[in-house]
């Protein structure tokens, strides 16, 4: 409607200078008044006439004969007389910013909570305005939110805590599958997501900065590793006092050794007396005396 009506106007502005110029309308008309003419025209209709910078600018209208917006970006453009300025919207300053760089935490597939933080920079979409004014800020927060959550539950949800971690400390290498690179292609990257276009905005870049374990987990991963480690000591404590095949050591006793040296290396205030205990037990715990 709007190009449409562009049209005839200026179809219309052209066949007058025609008239004008070929005496049709004036015959007694000299070229003089035909140009005096045509500046009063230029005149009287200036406020027609946008000049917006381009990439940057654009305006919304209001045509209350069809209760219609439009938007007019970019260079010269014109309006219609009985249409008023909606709004005007600056790109570079109608921008707002979701970030959340104190973490939220999502579950892992082995039972890691992670704290992701992440930023999406919100700017209106040159071309999508109309859409851009019709909603809220916080209703295109909502949406983007909604998409951000959904992606990060789904995404980490799938994996362990050390893929995710992992994945996010390397290098970002386009068509590799990590965290980082998939959440930058969120809202399909140089390409309008419908969610983009409904909402007449540009989400740019989508970033996570970090993700780790929230201190509950961490918490739990040091116990988990803890206990690991025991076992292992235990397991070759128990090998390690074999006589002629037959281990000297119960896998309880080794346990409680393998604690114990633990403590000792924790608190360096123990001293065990290993001088009774098999060669093999002592080169194992000797060593580590005095160690943190």
């Amino acid at each position: 409607m709007k190009v449409i009506t562009n049209l005839v106007i200026w179809a219309f502005t052209l066949i007058l200078l025609l008239a004008l110029e070929n005496h049709i309308l004036w015959p007694t008309a000299s070229p003089v008044i035909s140009i005096v003419v045509l500046i009063l025209i230029l005149f009287a209709t200036r406020k027609w006439w946008f000049v917006l910078t381009e990439g940057n600018t654009g305006v919304v209208l209001f045509d209350p004969m069809f209760n219609h917006l439009s938007e007019i970006s970019g260079g010269l453009s014109m309006k219609l007389p009985w249409e008023s300025i909606y709004k005007t919207i600056d790109t570079r300053k109608d921008i707002f910013t979701m970030k959340h760089l104190d973490g939220e935490n999502y579950p892992t597939a082995n039972g890691f909570l992670l704290e992701v933080k992440w930023i999406v920079v919100i700017s209106p979409n040159i071309g999508h305005l109309v859409n851009f004014v019709r909603f809220k800020p916080e209703d295109a927060q909502t949406q983007v939110r909604a998409r951000v959550t959904a992606f990060l539950n789904a995404y980490i949800n799938q994996r362990s805590d050390n893929e995710v971690i992992g994945g996010i400390k390397k290098r970002s290498v386009p068509g590799f599958h990590t965290l980082r690179n998939d959440f930058e292609n969120l809202f399909n990257g140089q390409n309008l997501h419908q969610i983009e276009k409904d909402y007449g905005i540009w989400t740019g870049k989508p970033e996570v900065f970090d993700v780790d374990r929230d201190a509950e987990s961490q918490k739990t991963r040091a116990t988990k590793g803890k206990v690991e480690a025991l076992k292992e000591a235990a397991d070759f404590l128990v090998e390690s006092s074999k006589v002629k095949g037959k281990p000297t050591l119960t896998y309880k006793e080794a346990l409680k050794i393998a604690q114990t040296e633990h403590e000792t290396r924790k608190a360096e205030s123990i001293d065990l007396d290993v001088s009774g205990l098999p060669g093999g037990i002592q080169s194992f715990i000797v060593p580590m005396k005095g160690k943190t």
